[in-house]
């Protein structure tokens, strides 16, 4: 038995449509083969129309996509409907083996697995110990991305200007990491989704 969690903001499609009463969890375009530029732009881009389903290991984590809203719900009673602006988390209960329908991926293996040691360009990046701080959070750490850092020099003349360079690979595996993320290929049945948890900003102290 394995648990995952998957963070549903306020107003969006998921909130509104309820999948432990609607059929579950599914991608817009399931019927797509998962694939590493399908992967790749999933996680990178966070794009609409894909194969997969992104669920977290972690409840931190989706209650922080819950609540990454314009209008981050505030857990107060409205007075005209009696109901308490939330946000949710789905708790998925997901055993093995998975049926013949179903398929959970990690995205960091299935990305990196794929590389040789001699592959060219190489996953690894080649600039400083801190420059995967740009890629964990770059609203606060962009800048290292931009960072000149030491290099092997030609015939004696250092390029001053020279930036690390990051590959798609390396992104979308660090990004999966930094979020506990999974894919699932497929539908998630209505019965594998086991609670739904009301969360909102300043829930017990916690806020983003």
């Amino acid at each position: 038995m394995a648990l995952f969690y998957k963070g549903v903001g306020k107003g969006t499609y998921w909130f509104n449509k309820n999948p432990m009463q609607n059929g579950g969890f599914s991608a817009a375009k399931s019927h797509l083969a998962p694939s590493s530029d399908l992967v790749r732009e999933h996680i990178i881009h966070g794009a609409r129309n894909s194969p997969f389903i992104s669920l977290s290991r972690s409840f931190a984590i989706a209650w922080t996509y819950a609540l990454m809203t314009q209008d981050r719900p505030n857990g107060q009673l409205d007075p005209r409907t009696k109901m308490r602006d939330v946000a949710y988390v789905y708790v998925i209960q997901l055993n093995e083996p998975l049926p013949t329908h179903l398929s959970v991926i990690d995205p960091a293996s299935y990305l990196l697995q794929q590389q040789g040691v001699f592959a060219s360009p190489a996953y690894q990046h080649n600039g400083l110990m801190d420059l995967l701080h740009s890629v964990i959070d770059p609203g606060n750490f962009g800048r290292f991305r931009k960072r000149s850092c030491p290099h092997a020099v030609t015939n004696n003349q250092p390029d001053p200007y020279f930036t690390p360079s990051i590959s798609d690979d390396l992104r979308a595996a660090v990004m999966a990491l930094r979020d506990s993320e999974l894919l699932v290929h497929g539908t998630i049945d209505h019965n594998n989704i086991i609670d739904r948890i009301d969360v909102w900003n300043g829930m017990h102290g916690w806020s983003i």
